[in-house]
């Protein structure tokens, strides 16, 4: 008998590979930036003079995703060529998230017995992300999906065992 697992959300996570986009349900979302400086100093004074820059300001974030069964493994693949050619592919979460552009550092995937399946996604970049704020006290919801999905369960990956060889 098939186990039907269901998770509710309340951000989606558009990830646009080579102008295609494809929606995630997100699980957890997280996004800093890197301003490299260093303090000027004069002979002869206690007091610094200056900040300088002395990098390119850098980005990151990581995105764990619920990997739903509407995930298409051609998206994933696109995911995986674009990170080791180097091209740059662009995630948005929303309501109240970030907005960048990089190149996929870090991916998994984790369908273990029990658990709620994820997919785990990592991106640096170069540059200021754009951080959405929250105006108000509404609580608007993600536009592109619905609030809940069926999640890919052990049972139906190729070449799990099945309860009987257990």
């Amino acid at each position: 008998m098939a186990v039907e697992r269901v998770a509710y959300y309340g951000q989606e996570v558009q990830v646009t590979i080579n102008g295609t986009s494809h929606y995630l349900p997100v699980k957890t979302a997280a996004c800093d930036f890197d301003v490299p400086s260093d303090v000027v100093m004069a002979y002869g004074s206690d007091t610094p003079k200056a900040v300088v820059q002395n990098q390119p300001t850098t980005c990151k974030s990581n995105v764990q995703c619920f990997l739903s069964k509407a995930v298409p493994v051609t998206m994933l693949q696109n995911l995986v060529t674009n990170g080791t050619s180097g091209s740059l592919t662009t995630i948005a979460v929303r309501p109240c998230g970030f907005t960048m552009s990089g190149i996929l550092t870090d991916i998994g995937m984790d369908v273990s017995v029990g658990a709620l399946s994820t997919l785990s996604l990592g991106f640096q970049g170069m540059g200021y992300p754009y951080l959405s704020s929250v105006t108000g006290n509404a609580i608007s919801g993600q536009d592109n999906m619905p609030s809940s999905v069926s999640l890919v369960t052990t049972e139906e990956i190729e070449g799990t065992p099945s309860r009987r060889d257990v």
